[in-house]
């Protein structure tokens, strides 16, 4: 699937090079979430891969620091299939 995406290869290079810090993986979801270090999450629409500063998508998001909601995504994360892996 990297071919889809020209930021893929080099954040699957990170997560190569940091796997206990960084890891993706393909839900088959239209939401994207992003998790920092438990200390905030977006949670929303934009196609991070994709988009550029010059993009007039409109999209919506969230970031919260919530603790409720980032071990949430956490969980959810978690468990869901990978996939790309299947």
């Amino acid at each position: 699937m990297s071919y889809l995406y020209s930021a893929l290869p080099k954040l699957e290079n990170l997560e190569q090079k940091y796997p206990d810090r960084f890891q993706l993986k393909l839900l088959g979801t239209y939401g994207k979430l992003i998790v920092c270090d438990r200390s905030w999450t977006m949670l929303g629409s934009h196609k991070f891969l994709t988009s550029d500063t010059k993009s007039m998508e409109q999209e919506v998001g969230l970031r919260t620091n919530d603790p409720r909601i980032i071990t949430d995504l956490i969980k959810r994360f978690d468990t869901a299939k990978d996939l790309e892996k299947q």
